[in-house]
């Protein structure tokens, strides 16, 4: 079972399709969700069946006697015509708690038995890159970058196109990269939707407890859980970590000063704080320090 390989353990937009009808119907008989998603046309019902099967193994959907549910997770989302967005946001957070727990993380290195990891491992390691130099573009780039920083081939998160393409497919719809002319890792839409379950509005959060608390909610980030296992085994003489333990990754320096700019946080320095951090710009070189973070509202 993987994530990454979606032609054969199931597409996004198929698991969208399932839930959609599952929070219109309710419970639902695994063979009438199944006719309902796919129109009773073979090709696309054995897409929505695979895409079932693998996300009943993740915890997401549950069988019972032949019905299909949601999680408890899930439960709560509804969909109707005036929530739409709400709903797929929603949607979202709720993948990304599935595919980030550690029941489908357990043998993060395993790659008989990697469940979701395959799909953490890799992003982990995409988040740590300097993203000013590199891209997800192309694969030769990409299986350079990994051999010359992961001397383990086995454990090179990526490897093939259909990884790479899985990791594409993925990363853009759960926020963690954009389309701008190409695909660029960013978490901007990932951290959004988090800081909104996560942190109160207009309340200042020292800066070490908001970037813990998006890597605890998010461990893919800086300083998260499974963050850490992929760079330990980065060399360090291929891999820049950041100049010093103030200063953020370029991904999450990204994510936090366009979050910034369009109003739904504000770094704030204060002079009478002990800590602080710093998100930097290209080549290293310091954006802005912080000492606080505050969520003022939605943003633009």
């Amino acid at each position: 079972m993987t994530i990454l390989n979606i032609a054969n353990d199931g597409y996004y937009n198929v698991l969208v399709t399932l839930c959609g009808a599952l929070a219109v119907e309710g419970d639902t008989n695994k063979d009438k969700l199944i006719d309902i998603c796919s129109n009773k046309e073979e090709n696309a019902r054995k897409r929505v069946s695979q895409t079932l099967l693998r996300w009943t193994q993740l915890g997401f959907f549950v069988e019972n006697d032949s019905k299909i549910s949601f999680c408890d997770d899930a439960k709560n989302i509804k969909l109707n015509k005036g929530n739409i967005d709400k709903f797929r946001d929603q949607l979202k957070s709720v993948i990304r708690n599935i595919l980030f727990d550690q029941s489908n993380n357990k043998y993060f290195w395993d790659s008989e038995r990697t469940k979701a990891a395959d799909f953490t491992r890799a992003l982990s390691w995409v988040l740590a890159q300097d993203i000013y130099n590199f891209s997800l573009a192309k694969i030769d780039k990409v299986q350079t970058f990994e051999s010359l920083q992961i001397k383990d081939p086995e454990k090179r998160p990526i490897q093939n196109d259909v990884r790479l393409n899985g990791l594409r497919v993925w990363a853009n719809y759960l926020g963690f990269a954009c389309k701008f002319k190409e695909l660029m890792v960013d978490p901007t839409e990932a951290i959004k939707q988090e800081v909104l379950c996560l942190f109160k509005k207009n309340k200042a959060y020292a800066a070490d407890d908001f970037v813990s608390g998006l890597a605890e909610r998010l461990p893919v980030l800086d300083g998260g859980e499974y963050r850490l296992k992929v760079e330990r085994e980065l060399d360090p003489q291929q891999w820049r970590k950041p100049q010093n333990p103030e200063t953020l990754s370029t991904s999450l320096s990204r994510a936090l000063w366009r979050l910034e700019l369009s109003g739904f946080i504000e770094l704030e320095a204060r002079a009478d704080a002990r800590k602080n951090r710093v998100i930097q710009r290209e080549d290293g070189h310091q954006l802005k320090s912080f000492t606080h973070v505050v969520y003022r509202g939605t943003g633009q």
